[in-house]
């Protein structure tokens, strides 16, 4: 239970809580200008004030770090393990809590300042302290701190800040805060086994390990992706097949010194021999055309003579018949010389292309002993590239083996995760329904404060799925903004009632005004009284914040005094003194 606020800015407005029911109203002018209503009246720094003394982050950007505020000091009077406790902070010095009260007792005993003479611990050790004795938190090491439940991951849901986005879902109280914050928070509040949510967003991160350690693989990259086992025993054993291959021809390997020169010349007698082929056609055609000339040579008749004279136009006499016979024995000698000549080119011609074939054998032999020569070696370079090629196979042929290993052993660790993640969803569905007391009765008081709203209740909803505990609200015309924040009213009032239950509780609930945007007259008059009876029967605060044109004042009953709950505190964003610190800042 919080009894003051304070601070010793002098202008800064000290507000006194009552037990039950608190309206923090705030005089809203129908004329203020944009510069007054910059700060407002200090309803939304109420909240923030809360936060500062229980423990939040204190950043550049807060209001206790302004210039106007941030050497002065704000203290809390509340009530903490049963004692009076006054919590008090400054924003210059923001990591140091200074405290008064008995504190002996305690799991972290408070470090006496002899310049100040005050009792001090540091912003991280009181939000321990809060954690304990509020919520019954166990000290851990900072090692086992990874997605458990912390004081900070609690305390909002029972002081929601506009700024963080506290009131656009039941389940939240920031709109970015991921959904393993939710679903442990949730379930520690609800009283289940919370470590199974712990469990599921471990068992998510080594999910996304493995996925990452698929994408970078055996060789380190991020540009290559392991392939799966099969893949990859393909890949090997064609590598591996290349590699015997080229290790037998690497085994049998010569190296030739003259590589280089017996391969030209090698070169060359394959030129020689093609030069000699073509001589030899060449030869073969003259003597081809000899033969044939050969047969066509033949001697000329006497008629042939004689009808070549007469159709000249000459007359052959008897005396003429001697002068033929000699012509005959002329042409007769003619062709037998031709005769003669033509057979001596074939004979001739024969004999260079015997001894053509007798040259072109002899290279031919010689080209024959030098490739295999070849055949059998090479030349050193050969020889090392050989050797280079060798190695990159068995080099590829290691990467992967290693990829290999790599595979199988993610391929057994996704088959384990899925064997995990589904033991894990039939231990929450056990501890669900092990529990189910508990869970009926957070189902039931909500559904009891909504249908105290609606004719249609709302449902609370907590089940087990894939990705871990399920917690939502669902109600018939959830789309309208004043249904979904009552929404959070009972949500909110639900969490308070179970934890005052177990006896882990910050003793009071905050609502700002931004709750009851768009919400109907007559349903934030009902929330009002509900709010005031159930904080009287549970004995706990239930702290709002309002505009004065937001209080229904026509729209309570008779035998309700809502005057009663309203502090006495007058703020205003009237004037620029109006506000809760008594100035305004940028």
């Amino acid at each position: 239970m919080i009894r003051t606020i304070e601070s010793d800015l002098k202008s800064f407005k000290t507000i006194n809580f009552l037990p039950g029911l608190n309206i923090l109203l705030a005089q809203k002018s129908p004329n203020a200008t944009k510069l007054q209503t910059r700060n407002g009246a200090g309803k939304t720094s109420l909240l923030e004030l809360v936060h500062f003394l229980f423990g939040a982050r204190s950043t550049p950007k807060s209001i206790f770090r302004k210039p106007e505020l941030k050497n002065c000091k704000f203290s809390m009077a509340f009530e903490l393990n049963g004692e009076n406790m006054v919590v008090s902070r400054v924003g210059s010095t923001n990591q140091k809590i200074s405290l008064k009260g008995n504190t002996q007792n305690w799991p972290i005993v408070p470090q006496t300042n002899p310049p100040k003479g005050e009792v001090e611990i540091s912003n991280e050790d009181w939000k321990k302290v809060l954690g304990h004795f509020l919520f019954k938190l166990k000290f851990e090491t900072d090692a086992d701190q990874d997605f458990t439940p912390t004081f900070r991951s609690l305390f909002p849901y029972f002081a929601r800040r506009i700024k963080d986005g506290a009131f656009q879902k039941p389940t939240k109280f920031f709109n970015q805060q991921q959904t393993w914050n939710e679903q442990v928070a949730i379930s520690y509040l609800l009283d289940l086994d919370w470590n199974i949510a712990t469990d599921f967003q471990k068992l998510k991160v080594e999910i996304k390990d493995t996925r990452d350690l698929k994408s970078i693989g055996a060789r380190g990259s991020t540009a290559y992706k392991i392939g799966k086992p099969a893949e990859i025993r393909s890949q090997i054993a064609v590598k591996t097949h290349d590699l015997q291959q080229i290790k037998s021809n690497f085994d049998s390997f010569k190296i030739v010194n003259e590589y280089r020169e017996l391969e030209k010349e090698a070169d060359e007698l394959t030129g020689k021999i093609a030069l000699l082929g073509e001589e030899n056609l060449i030869d073969r055609r003259s003597i081809s055309e000899n033969e044939n000339s050969l047969i066509e040579e033949t001697e000329p008749g006497e008629m042939d003579l004689e009808t070549l004279y007469n159709e000249a136009g000459i007359l052959i006499p008897e005396l003429i018949n001697l002068r033929i016979k000699t012509a005959k024995e002329f042409h007769r000698k003619i062709i037998s010389n031709r005769k003669n000549h033509l057979e001596k080119e074939i004979s001739s011609a024969k004999n260079r292309i015997k001894k053509r074939e007798k040259e072109k054998t002899r290279l031919d032999q010689r080209r024959s002993t030098i490739m295999d020569i070849l055949k059998t070696g090479g030349a050193l370079d050969q020889y090392l590239k050989l050797q280079e090629e060798l190695g990159r196979l068995e080099g590829d042929i290691q990467t992967l083996q290693r990829e290999l290993e790599v595979a199988q052993e993610l391929k057994e660790r996704e088959t384990q995760h899925k064997i995990d993640m589904n033991e894990l969803e039939k231990k929450l569905s056990q501890d669900i329904n092990e529990r189910s007391q508990i869970v009926h009765k957070a189902i039931w008081t909500f559904e009891e404060l909504s249908k105290s709203l609606y004719e249609r209740a709302g449902q609370l909803i907590i089940d087990s799925g894939e990705k871990g505990p399920k917690f939502d609200v669902k109600i018939e015309g959830q789309s309208s903004e004043g249904i979904a924040k009552m929404q959070i009213f009972c949500f909110d009032h639900m969490l308070m009632d179970l934890n005052s239950q177990m006896d882990r509780s910050t003793g009071f609930l905050i609502h700002d005004s931004h709750l009851f945007d768009g919400v109907d007259g007559r349903q934030v008059a009902k929330v009002l009284q509900i709010g005031a009876q159930r904080a009287e029967e549970k004995k706990f605060q239930y702290i709002v914040t309002l505009n004065s044109d937001a209080l229904p004042i026509d729209e309570f009953p008779p035998d309700f005094d809502i005057q009663k709950y309203i502090l006495d505190v007058e703020l205003t964003d009237k004037t620029e003194t109006g506000g809760l610190f008594g100035l305004r800042f940028d």
